[in-house]
């Protein structure tokens, strides 16, 4: 004891400063380490990005900040693309770009109100909800496995919103049986609490549903059933019309015709359109259904709204009408943007400068957003029709059109070699509030979304 008393004695300054050394050095890592524990609004959703930000701290203060991770200057290595989520250095920590909803076969897709996202998956039937506020979040199952009676194999689903429209009610689904017998059942969506629940009030309707079409805001839906009758022993099919609005769900036949290729359309307002099939072999025609009587469908009539070209397809909105039409040089693109539900002619047509099917492409209040062939090679394919079968097939880019303005094609987003997909778009819808568009890929039928917002504002910023 007296040894140590000694060296203690005779090195007393150098102890106490190694100590007090020690000292200073530990309280200034952990000032460093727990500084951003501070209490910050703007950090409330980006939990995994302060942790991190804890080690980077740390990692700085023993200057080791320049490390070999082939980041670009300025950018942390967590802000590199994850679950095709663009992530960049900003406050709020990354920017929604081009998201894969989901990796399998969709049957059809809707967006509430809320911006909640519904789909069905068409192999399992099986329907989930994302919300799209929540571009991280995984989508959640909504029905219970058993709640279709072990159907799969749905090929379209579609959907209809309450009275307020606000809400997905109902879900309509199509699938084929062992004889490919098209079936068809109309049931009411479960509200999700703590897990899956079955379908509700499902209710079987005709077979042989070859054509549905829903308005835009889904409160109402027209389908074509092809029918069988025989007089005097000869049999006969014809093709009857059927409407179903959010007031009872229930189809009330509105029309009747011999014809049973049809392709249907509907309006927000409720008014019914019919044309024959677009192919680039025949000329077609858009017709209304004139709906005078709602209780005898045999006093409804059919009147010519425009028509006698080749491949016609039409897109509806309020006062909007967008056609596409095969003609000898190829696809043609064109907007009728005074439509009143009225007979026009090809003097009231305005030619856009790109070339896409009417299918392609979505509207919401004053957008017009289209997916665009880069390339489309069809002077001896005979377009639409390739297409339809899979012989042709596009590689896409998103265009926009603002309709308050002059018509102007404005370039949105580039889809070529996006995580090595080729994007040939179909099934596009735009959310309520212009948030997001929706689309499926034709190539494998995988559901994506895009912040449009994000996008669009960006490019406002810089114009």
């Amino acid at each position: 004891m007296g040894e140590l008393k000694n060296i203690f004695q005779n090195n007393k300054k150098e102890i106490l400063f190694t100590f007090f050394s020690f000292l200073i050095f530990f309280l200034l890592v952990f000032v460093v380490f727990f500084y951003n524990q501070t209490p910050n609004q703007n950090n409330n959703n980006n939990d995994q990005r302060e942790n991190l930000s804890y080690f980077e701290n740390v990692r700085n203060f023993f200057g080791n900040n320049n490390q070999n991770n082939n980041s670009n200057p300025g950018e942390d290595s967590d802000d590199k693309q994850q679950n095709n989520i663009n992530l960049t250095d900003n406050k709020e920590g990354y920017v929604e770009d081009l998201i894969q909803v989901w990796d399998r076969p969709v049957a059809g897709h809707t967006v509430s109100s809320e911006n909640i996202l519904t789909f069905v998956d068409s192999e399992t039937g099986l329907v989930y909800e994302k919300n799209l506020l929540e571009p991280k979040t995984k989508p959640k199952q909504i029905t219970a496995t058993s709640s279709l009676f072990t159907i799969s194999n749905i090929y379209k689903a579609y959907f209809l919103k309450d009275k307020q429209g606000v809400r997905v009610k109902k879900i309509l689904l199509q699938y084929p049986d062992q004889n490919n017998i098209i079936k068809s059942i109309l049931a009411t969506l479960p509200i999700y609490s703590d897990g899956p629940s079955k379908l509700q009030n499902t209710q079987t309707l005709s077979d042989n549903i070859t054509k549905v079409a829903v308005s835009n805001d889904e409160t109402k839906l027209v389908f074509l059933v092809s029918k069988e009758t025989r007089v005097a022993g000869v049999g006969d099919v014809s093709g009857h019309v059927y409407l179903i609005d959010n007031n009872d769900f229930i189809p009330t036949q509105i029309y009747n015709n011999p014809l049973t290729i049809w392709n249907l359309f509907i309006t927000n307002t409720g008014y019914v359109y019919i044309s024959e099939i677009d192919t680039a072999f025949e000329t077609n025609n858009l017709y209304k259904i004139n709906i005078n009587n709602k209780e005898n469908y045999l006093e409804n009539n059919l009147e010519k709204i425009y028509g006698d070209h080749t491949g016609l397809s039409f897109l509806f909105d309020q006062n909007n009408l967008l056609i596409s039409a095969s003609t000898g040089v190829g696809i043609k693109t064109y907007l009728n943007n005074a439509f009143l539900n009225k007979n026009f002619k090809d003097k009231d047509l305005i030619e856009l400068p790109l070339k896409t099917l009417a299918k392609k492409c979505a509207f919401e209040k004053n957008l017009l957003i289209c997916a665009v062939p880069q390339d489309i090679k069809n002077y001896n394919k005979f377009l639409p029709d390739a297409w339809y079968q899979g012989v042709e097939n596009f590689k896409d880019n998103l265009y926009y059109i603002d309709l308050t303005e002059d018509i102007k094609i404005n370039f949105l987003y580039n889809l070529e070699n996006k995580d090595k997909v080729d994007f040939d778009i179909i099934s596009t819808k735009i959310t309520k509030n212009t948030s997001h568009l929706i689309m499926i890929n034709k190539n494998n039928r995988n559901l994506w979304s895009l912040n449009i917002k994000n996008i669009i504002s960006k490019k406002g910023d810089t114009e």
